[in-house]
């Protein structure tokens, strides 16, 4: 990570946009809002909803550290230190669980070091998925150990931690979920189906319910917002097929050799620490020296590894047709950023086995394990850090204040927005009737029009199912013009026109839902610490406690 605040922040496509959605939560704070409904400056006053489709977690850390940095350059390096560090404890704690402290810390170290999580931050800025791929390797810790001990305080973990990486990147929810599975399903022991399966599905629960105020919005919502068209998923640069790996060998590739470059070799190199579980269990002497609970962790990074390697691949491409869903991840090589996490731990605990099954050929195992790490390390450094564009505080503030003029990704605009709105910036107009503002805020504008013929006020605002309008205290219709924006047909005599964005109660109330489900999770991890810090008290024997908490 020293590279980051001595070379610079890379210039990333999404950084405008995120800055956007720090912008929006510090400005709705400031206002006592702790959760924005619309970001109202974006695209020169005529709002977004990016806000009510991306997950939050990210921006609302994003905006605490920006709220006493006061500086952006600032709040990205020490946000991404942070995640940095969340992630390589994550998987340090998961490792743990099968190896010794010095063996889990070489995991976390292939962890921070692996090509494509240096590729988020160096190459990509992808901010929200570098925080989500921190946190997916605490979802593998405590499914883990719901499988292995299957007490309440996993469960409840559980649920914390898949709610957090819910909230924090969309695609990442596809694909930490999917991986996560595999593991799970070929870690389980069959006799104890019963138990794991009423485990996840209480933590799955509580991780939807905790969620529900974000996920009610989304699924409801997502009809209408421009990133749920096929424009920004499956076509053009978003045309998943083209970046299958070997993306090199790809005849309808439009993109220049350097990304191919750039991506097929992480992806190889990926593949490399993905295949010793394989090595593993095709090795009779290796696997001869596994008892049952070895057998069955090699199995599901096998299992893990293979469908990475498989998803990843041009010879998947028939699933990637089938799946919308899966369409929807953009770019296939996301697929590494669970790849990364999975290839450490399988890496190092493989080579922990062949190590102890070939003790005679430790030095030839020796080398060919340094000339993989050293021909990853060599492309991390030369390929992704140091050519990685960085800019230093001055020329990137520069760049951050040019882009904050321009419109917003159009990806984030309801689906009937068109850029040509902005050629009329007048905020309110109704046919040459003189409009008086007397309030425009962020969710609530009200508006005099003077009398004269029946009309409509146009707002400089684009329209939204829940912008709600009413003429004289009474409700009015409303809707979008031929561009996008709001639209209030008014009678010919005087009136007071109220717009203001209003939410249906079951989106108001999926909130208090999830309060309560966090709640409930909160009082279960007090309600099981106590219970066990609470001594076992026997007539006639000192205090004892469980070995296992102990």
């Amino acid at each position: 990570m020293m590279p980051l605040p001595l070379l610079g922040i890379p210039d990333g496509f999404d950084t405008p946009e995120h800055l956007r959605f720090v912008e929006t939560y510090l400005r709705a704070m400031e206002s006592g809002i702790f959760m924005p409904r619309w970001a109202a400056a974006d695209n020169y006053g005529f709002g977004s909803v990016g806000i009510r489709f991306y997950p939050p977690l990210a921006h609302y850390l994003m905006s605490a550290v920006q709220e006493f940095t006061r500086d952006s350059y600032d709040t990205i390096i020490i946000t991404s230190f942070f995640w940095m560090s969340v992630g390589a404890i994550g998987i340090f704690l998961w490792a743990r669980e099968f190896l010794s402290g010095a063996r889990s810390a070489i995991v976390s170290l292939l962890f921070a070091t692996l090509p494509y999580h240096l590729m988020q931050l160096y190459v990509y800025m992808l901010l929200a998925e570098f925080a989500a791929i921190a946190l997916l390797p605490y979802c593998f810790l405590f499914a883990t150990r719901i499988i292995r001990r299957g007490r309440s305080q996993d469960v409840l973990l559980f649920a914390v931690l898949y709610s957090a990486f819910i909230l924090t990147h969309l695609p990442s929810i596809i694909i930490g979920t999917m991986v996560l599975g595999i593991y799970c399903l070929f870690l389980l022991e069959f006799k104890d189906f019963r138990r794991v399966a009423v485990s996840f599905a209480v933590a799955f629960a509580l991780s939807l319910s905790a969620t529900a105020f974000y996920l009610v919005r989304l699924v409801n919502e997502l009809a209408w917002v421009k990133h749920n068209d096929q424009q920004f998923f499956a076509n053009s640069i978003y045309d998943y097929r083209q970046y299958l790996f070997p993306m090199v060998l790809n005849p309808e590739k439009p993109f220049w050799k350097k990304m191919v470059f750039l991506v097929d070799i992480p992806i190889f190199l990926t593949f490399l620490f993905l295949l010793p579980p394989v090595l593993c269990l095709l090795l009779r002497s290796v696997r001869s020296k596994f008892d049952t609970g070895q057998a069955k962790l090699f199995g599901a990074l096998t299992a893990a590894g293979l469908f990475l390697i498989f998803i990843l691949s041009y010879p998947s491409v028939f699933v990637w047709d089938a799946l919308p869903l899966l369409q929807k991840v953009q770019f296939p090589f996301r697929f590494l950023s669970a790849a990364t996490i999975i290839a450490s731990l399988a890496t190092v605990i493989s080579l922990s086995a062949i190590l102890k099954a070939y003790r005679r050929r430790t030095k030839l195992i020796g080398y060919l394990v340094f000339g993989v790490l050293f021909a990853t390390s060599l492309f991390s450094l030369t390929q992704i850090i140091i050519p990685s564009e960085a800019d230093q505080r001055v020329k990137f503030d520069e760049k951050m204040a040019a882009a904050h003029e321009l419109a917003s990704c159009r990806c984030w605009w309801p689906i009937w927005a068109d850029s040509r709105a902005f050629n009329d910036r007048t905020q309110a107009a109704a046919d040459g009737r003189t409009v008086t503002i007397q309030e425009w805020n962020d969710e609530s504008r009200t508006f005099i029009v003077d009398p004269g013929s029946p009309g409509n006020l146009r707002v400089a605002t684009f329209w939204y199912p829940y912008w709600r309008a009413s003429i004289n205290g009474n409700e009015a219709a409303s809707g979008p013009d031929v561009y996008g924006a709001a639209l209030i047909p008014i009678p010919a005599e005087r009136s007071k026109v109220h717009l203001e964005f209003r939410e249906p109660f079951f989106v108001q109330g999926a909130r208090y839902f999830s309060l309560l489900a966090w709640a409930v999770i909160l009082v279960g991890l007090i309600a099981r610490k106590a219970i066990k810090r609470r001594p076992q008290i026997r007539s006639g024997s000192s205090h004892k406690y469980d070995p296992q908490d102990v």
